[in-house]
């Protein structure tokens, strides 16, 4: 089975839509954390995750972990910001 998804935070967890590439089904279900998406009984091949969520994890974790920007990288505007 060929599926795509496409996943955003709600108040309930994760809401994920997937839509079956062979058929065109689509499909909705709320999973209450992370861990459960990922490990759905049949996972899809590409979970596409929202830009903004995903940037707001990413920045979310790099404050709290105080994690140094490595040497070897060029300087992105928006690290040096935060």
């Amino acid at each position: 089975m060929r599926v795509v998804a496409g996943v955003d935070g709600c108040p309930g967890g994760w809401l994920c839509i997937t839509r079956d590439l062979t058929n065109g089904t689509i499909e909705s279900v709320v999973y209450p954390n992370a861990h459960a998406l990922i490990n759905q009984k049949s996972p899809p091949m590409i979970i596409a995750v929202d830009k903004r969520l995903t940037q707001q994890l990413l920045s979310k974790s790099a404050r709290t972990a105080r994690l140094p920007i490595p040497s070897r990288s060029p300087q992105r505007q928006c690290s040096i910001e935060s």
